[in-house]
């Protein structure tokens, strides 16, 4: 692949994950604005069902950004071979010595964020205020 393709690459995948974190982002603030609202107490099995779609929502979110990273790692990984090659361009030696961060911590970030997240909604369902409000 030229230079041009694999940069072109890497930004696509890029702006996959981002839509990925858009959607994990607007997922959360939805589910825990909603928990907040609720004005009955949940049963137990309304909150197993919560429960179980979540993780399967959390499950493919994780599956699917962890695959688009290995994806972007990759695409850096030739961005940086290519920037070691003698006569590569500006760009492409930028774009290696740039991203050598994220290959290092995006993994971490994607577990830590996911994990995190995935208690902070298990907790709030698990202990939704049992004082909740009844409607008369």
């Amino acid at each position: 692949m030229t230079p041009a393709e694999i940069i072109t690459l890497s930004l696509e995948i890029g702006n996959r994950i981002d839509v990925q974190w858009g959607l994990f982002v607007t997922v959360h603030m939805a589910l825990l604005g909603a928990l907040a609202y609720v004005d009955k107490r949940l049963h137990p099995a309304e909150k197993l069902f919560a429960i179980v779609v979540y993780l399967g929502f959390a499950a493919i979110n994780y599956g699917q950004m962890s695959t688009q990273l290995q994806l972007l790692n990759a695409a850096y990984a030739d961005v940086a071979r290519l920037a070691g090659e003698a006569g590569a361009s500006e760009l492409v030696q930028r774009i290696a010595t740039e991203h050598q961060g994220v290959r290092r911590y995006a993994g971490l970030v994607l577990k830590v964020s996911h994990i995190a997240m995935l208690l902070l909604v298990i907790l709030s369902l698990v202990f939704h205020p049992i004082t909740a409000k009844r409607k008369k």
